[in-house]
């Protein structure tokens, strides 16, 4: 009440009055709204497996001076609910890796938010899903591939490849991306 620019901290949104009283004793008094409105989601990019096969959750850093760090959630055992698995902060390469991921034995779905330098947690960005891939043998000599798709953008085209090191693998199909199975009818021996 003593100053002419009071400076106020807020961490909810919150109405302030101000009153004017003049020498007079007119009296004139005004509300101020203040809404605090968090800084929109971010998208991931596109989630892949490391050099080790970790999950590894990649995302644009938008150009800002108001964001601390980004939040990484990844969903539970329960469809839908996420939980809070690692932060990195703004200044660190835009990638996390989940130690604790297993992409041999299944999918899982992230999400990210950020936190802006008040300490404001965004939105949550829309899901995105590995993929996971089970091959058994079929009849005779085929194998059969089934995979989780995809989630987070759409894929027009898998292609398939055969090897038997990551180093010489060859294309030996393509299936549109509503497709989640190919059978490989007649491998050579050995792959």
């Amino acid at each position: 009440s003593t100053i002419s620019n009071p400076v106020v901290s807020v961490d909810l949104n919150k109405v302030f009055t101000v009153t004017v009283t003049t020498p007079n004793g007119c009296i004139a008094a005004d509300n101020v709204n203040v809404t605090l409105i968090p800084m929109n989601a971010i998208e991931i990019c596109i989630v892949g497996v490391d050099s080790v096969n970790k999950n590894m959750v990649v995302w644009n850093k938008p150009l800002s001076l108001a964001i601390d760090s980004f939040y990484i959630y990844r969903e539970t055992n329960v469809t839908n609910i996420y939980q809070k698995i690692g932060s990195v902060n703004y200044d660190s390469l835009s990638v996390f890796i989940d130690a604790s991921s297993h992409p041999e034995v299944q999918s899982n779905k992230y999400k990210i938010s950020l936190k802006d330098n008040c300490g404001f947690e965004s939105n949550t960005s829309d899901p995105h899903k590995t993929m996971h891939l089970s091959i058994n043998q079929g009849q005779g000599n085929s194998w059969n591939l089934i995979w989780d798709p995809y989630e987070g953008f759409t894929v027009s085209t898998y292609n398939i490849y055969r090897g038997t090191t990551s180093s010489n693998l060859q294309l030996i199909g393509t299936s549109s991306g509503s497709n989640t199975q190919y059978s490989d009818l007649n491998p050579p021996s050995g792959d």
